[in-house]
């Protein structure tokens, strides 16, 4: 299954253009589209994600991600679920000054220890939550501002509309004790 969402009718906005009410209602719609499909007996796992910029493979010309629902847990999501089994535990490094660039009263951006690209980020929740459905209305207004403050950041950096790939990742059936979001 696949999904498109369209943030905005504007062809040129973008999450760091933005308002938070809008980031804000996208946070929420991610929260809402993973339970309906995960209400889906055969789906295993739901992965939200945007792709910005040609570089990055975009095709379709106007601010948009994609959902997708697999019937099987894809290999790094699978790769995931057995560190957060095993206890590693991501929220700790939400009030780490190491790894910590931008914190808000419920979530942290950060650049994880085990980073794989040069400009990677992630946005955590400082509670764990295994879903962007289970945030509180001031983690999803959080979650909404430090999109805006990352993406901003990185086209500042790069001086240009910086190309990437967001990933949403939520807990897979069956793991939403232990996985976070």
């Amino acid at each position: 299954n696949c999904e498109v969402i369209v943030y905005s009718a504007d062809h040129k906005a973008s999450m760091a253009t933005l308002s938070q009410e809008r980031r804000e209602l996208l946070v929420r719609v991610w929260g809402e589209r993973v339970r309906a499909l995960m209400a889906i007996p055969a789906v295993q796992a739901v992965m939200p994600f945007e792709n910005r910029g040609e570089e990055a493979g975009v095709t379709l010309h106007h601010p948009h991600g994609q959902i997708y629902a697999f019937s099987y847990l894809p290999p790094i999501i699978e790769t995931m679920a057995q560190s957060f089994e095993d206890g590693y535990d991501l929220t700790k490094l939400t009030t780490s000054a190491t790894h910590a660039i931008a914190q808000t009263d419920g979530m942290t951006a950060l650049v994880p220890p085990f980073a794989r690209f040069p400009y990677e980020t992630w946005i955590v929740p400082k509670t764990f939550r295994a879903s962007p459905g289970d945030l509180t209305a001031g983690e999803v207004s959080d979650c909404a501002h430090l999109l805006a403050v990352v993406s901003k950041a990185y086209d500042t950096f790069f001086k240009r509309v910086c190309p990437y790939v967001m990933i949403v990742y939520v807990a897979p059936r069956g793991m939403e004790s232990f996985f976070p979001f």
